[in-house]
């Protein structure tokens, strides 16, 4: 999966996946005045500088669309809106995985120091998903649609970037630089080679492009003396990973997905690294 920009060709598909209107409600609360829209009224919602609509595909499939706007001048806080999926798709970690790759996108491309989001308290799948990639309730709010009060909860992102930048950007940073070296910056070798030991085992899954990285034991400091225990700790590992990989190839953009983790019940930690040459 990738994010690209969002075009007017594909507010067709993305508009058909609100199958009623209180599906349709659920999705872009009272931004629309009637149900179904059209694909121009979703195109004028973007007419704004300060909005970043994107959307998500796999190949040349559309799979879901999220909207990055700066709701401050001063551009430090990102506002996700009009998250959405395939309907057809849900249920397979396709929100997720969208929603890290906006994480990343906002935090990296747009210098993003918080990001927030609104959901309304009945879209329960909705709310599960953003509280599974970091999100936190940090207060309620109240919104009248279509003549009825829907109550909602504000979300705030809680950032690891920073914590797993000092975990890592001295001892471990320097090993991988040095296995980055060592074999030329050839991922395949890398991963192969490089990446078999007692520690962590390394495995490719598509020549050049997808890697796999596994670790017998889960490697966080606070997790192993007793601090956390909660599996929302391990996107402090999957930035680590995302951050160690920005810094051995600075040109290049890497998508780093939790396949399974030892927190959420598995034998051993997963993590599922796409890697983009020249983004």
């Amino acid at each position: 999966m990738i994010l690209r920009p969002f075009n007017i060709n594909d507010a067709e598909t993305i508009l058909s996946w609100c199958k009623d209107k209180h599906a349709f409600r659920l999705w872009s609360a009272d931004r629309y005045k009637e149900f179904p829209a059209q694909p121009m009224e979703m195109q004028k919602q973007y007419d704004d500088d300060n909005m970043f609509p994107l959307t998500a595909v796999i190949g040349e499939r559309i799979v879901g669309h999220i909207l990055l706007r700066f709701p401050l001048e001063d551009k430090s806080v990102i506002r996700f809106g009009f998250v959405i999926v395939d309907d057809s798709k849900r249920g397979e970690g396709y929100g997720k995985q969208m929603l890290h790759l906006a994480i990343d996108y906002a935090q990296q491309e747009l210098g993003a120091h918080k990001i927030t989001l609104g959901v309304f308290c009945n879209n329960l799948p909705a709310l599960k998903c953003y509280q599974s990639v970091g999100f936190k309730i940090t207060g309620e709010d109240s919104y009248m649609i279509d003549g009825e009060k829907w109550k909602g909860y504000e979300m705030k992102y809680v950032s690891y970037l920073q914590e797993a930048i000092e975990c890592v950007k001295d001892h471990v940073l320097q090993i991988h630089k040095q296995i980055y070296a060592k074999y030329n910056g050839d991922f395949d070798r890398i991963y192969t080679e490089g990446y078999n030991n007692k520690s962590y085992a390394g495995r490719v899954i598509e020549p050049g492009k997808v890697y796999e990285l596994s670790y017998p034991e889960c490697s966080c400091p606070k997790v192993k003396c007793g601090l956390r225990n909660h599996p929302q700790q391990c996107e402090c590992s999957r930035q680590s990973i995302l951050y160690i990989l920005s810094q051995l190839e600075p040109d290049s953009h890497f998508e780093v997905r939790i396949e399974n983790t030892i927190l959420r019940g598995s034998d051993r930690c997963t993590f599922r690294i796409t890697r983009h040459e020249g983004y």
